[in-house]
């Protein structure tokens, strides 16, 4: 019989608060960043994330990496009713090319 093992974090380098929601809705566990602190233990996957990466444009406090696609992917900020993600988003200068990494931390 075989086995899955199951990650623990779940990441994702985006533009856009669309797929963060999508992706908080599809894996249904907090997501950083977020309104509160993240826990050493998700900067610390940020960090690694980046070190992996050789980027080091990566903002741990922001969860940002600034500049990182050169321009904005999309154009103009995908829309989004919810304000909270409007704002996490605001941070970003889509037009440099920042990108957020999302991090959600799986419970299993």
């Amino acid at each position: 019989m075989a086995t899955t093992k199951e990650c623990s974090y779940v990441a994702l380098k985006t533009q856009s608060p669309v797929m963060k929601r999508c992706f908080d809705q599809a894996i249904g566990v907090i997501s950083f960043p977020n309104k509160g602190v993240a826990p050493e233990s998700v900067r610390n996957v940020g960090v690694f994330i980046a070190e992996c990466l050789k980027d080091i444009s990566y903002n741990e406090d922001t969860f940002i990496f600034v500049g990182v696609y050169g321009s904005s992917l999309y154009g103009t900020v995908p829309y989004i009713a919810d304000i909270l993600y409007r704002k996490q988003f605001a941070a970003l200068d889509q037009a440099r090319g920042d990108a957020m990494l999302c991090i959600w931390q799986r419970n299993i």
